[in-house]
């Protein structure tokens, strides 16, 4: 049930769109190594950094979802794609503890 709130909830963000190209639209992107709970507090964390610098930090909403271990995604196309490349880059095997 709580699922489907949270699809809702982001479903809602999406039609509020301007542009068909650059409308918001909801991604769930499925890891391999990481936690999805972890991941998604650590992206949450460089966006508010980058908002804190004075860079324009995207409009993203991520909801992590351990069932799947997946995240879920509401961005852009452009915010989606960086998304998509940070998960890309963090999503990746520990081989040694701590590091």
């Amino acid at each position: 049930m709580r699922h489907l709130a949270l699809f809702a909830l982001l479903f809602a963000g999406c039609r509020s769109a301007s542009t068909a190209e650059s409308a918001p639209r909801i991604e769930v992107i499925a890891l391999q190594n990481a936690g999805a709970p972890d991941l998604a507090n650590e992206i949450r964390a460089i966006l508010s950094q980058v908002a804190a610098k004075g860079g324009t930090a995207p409009t993203v909403s991520i909801i992590a979802d351990p069932r799947t271990n997946s995240l879920l995604v509401h961005a852009d196309t452009e915010d989606m794609a960086q998304i998509r490349e940070l998960v890309a880059q963090l999503d990746r095997r520990v081989t040694e503890p701590g590091r």
